[in-house]
């Protein structure tokens, strides 16, 4: 009891702090808040402290166990369907060949070139635009 008076509580390897319903638990090296997956296994949700190499570590999962945040960063599990929106990205920051799409460049002149540009059915819009601009020119002479 003095060792607690005097506020100091000394872990062993064999030895850890539970909180009262058990989610919460302190070793000598680790702090983890255990949660419930969906069918009520445990896992660790949270863990700061030491890793079993002795390096820092702050480890985040999810309701899946899915681990979200490593003390490499953060993980694609993090970033859900919908979570990024088109304000939180800055102008100029993604490259077009992360782009899940085809895109139109423009000339050295700033304009595009039409023969560029595809139809919708994979065809030619520049081609299909001349020969529409040829038959109506053609129709009204």
């Amino acid at each position: 009891m003095a060792d607690l008076a005097a506020g100091n509580i000394v872990l062993t390897d064999t030895m850890k702090i539970l909180s009262e319903n058990g989610q919460m638990v302190m070793n000598g090296s680790a702090l983890q808040i255990m949660g419930e997956d969906s069918n009520g296994d445990p896992y660790v949700g949270i863990q700061l402290g030491y890793d079993t190499n002795e390096n820092p570590s702050l480890i985040l999962r999810n309701e899946d166990g899915a681990t979200i945040l490593t003390p490499e960063g953060i993980t694609s599990d993090a970033v859900a369907d919908g979570l990024i929106v088109n304000n939180m990205i800055h102008d100029g920051t993604i490259a077009k060949g992360k782009l899940g799409f085809p895109i139109v460049e423009t000339n050295q002149d700033g304009t595009i070139n039409i023969t560029s540009i595809k139809d919708g059915s994979g065809g030619n819009f520049g081609v299909e635009y001349t020969t529409f601009k040829q038959g109506t020119s053609d129709a009204l002479d």
